[in-house]
């Protein structure tokens, strides 16, 4: 039966054996640890410089993208409409009879029947160029028949003597001379001629148009 344990003989030369090789082993771990922390550092640098470089290339090569400048988009404008043209008012030609009518009726001297007034110049019928201006169209053919007018609402509504005859005998005063066409005396002697009268009153429509 083998045994395979050293002999105390042969433990003691291993030994010296192993003593012996360590001796002739040298110290070169310190010198070793400076090379390789050495070689990190070269390892380091070449990978920060490597980095730095690709990344200037990777930036230099890389297309320039311009910037955008954002237009703002146009408020809407409300659509501008021409100006109307307003038509000049027509300038009124100068009317003679029209002013002479104005004046008298202005500085007329004597009072109107109560009630009554002067109808302005364009109401006249005959101002409106219907049958053309007469004679009788001014302020005293108008006043005529306004006198006209009282005399036969006293004479055939009011049963008035006294103011119908006064009416009607001014009334006369202010007829045209020679003219029974549109003028016709309504008294005579101082009497009311009664269908003269109404002829008369129906005449004056046409001269002073409707009044009271």
């Amino acid at each position: 039966m083998s045994d395979d344990r050293l002999t105390p003989r042969e433990h003691d030369e291993l030994r010296d054996l192993v003593l012996a090789g360590t001796h002739r082993i040298k110290p070169v771990g310190a010198h070793r640890m400076q090379i390789i922390a050495a070689s990190v550092a070269l390892v380091l640098v070449a990978g920060v410089t490597g980095g730095a470089i690709a990344t200037a290339t990777m930036l230099g090569s890389a297309p320039v993208t311009p910037a955008v400048t954002s237009t703002p988009a146009p408020s809407p404008s409300s659509t501008s409409r021409p100006t109307p043209t307003t038509s000049p008012t027509p300038t009124e030609a100068p009317n003679p009879r029209k002013e002479a009518y104005e004046a008298e009726i202005a500085a007329w001297p004597e009072a109107l029947p109560p009630g009554y007034s002067w109808p302005a110049w364009d109401d006249l019928p005959h101002a409106g160029g219907l049958y053309g201006l007469q004679p009788q169209d001014n302020a005293a053919g108008v006043y005529r028949c306004m006198l006209v007018s009282a005399a036969w609402f006293a004479y055939f509504e009011s049963n008035d003597p006294v103011a119908s005859k006064d009416y009607a005998i001014r009334a006369d005063a202010y007829r045209l001379p020679d003219d029974d066409q549109w003028t016709p005396a309504v008294t005579e002697g101082g009497v009311i001629i009664d269908d003269q009268l109404s002829r008369a009153s129906g005449l004056c429509q046409g001269i002073s148009g409707p009044l009271p």
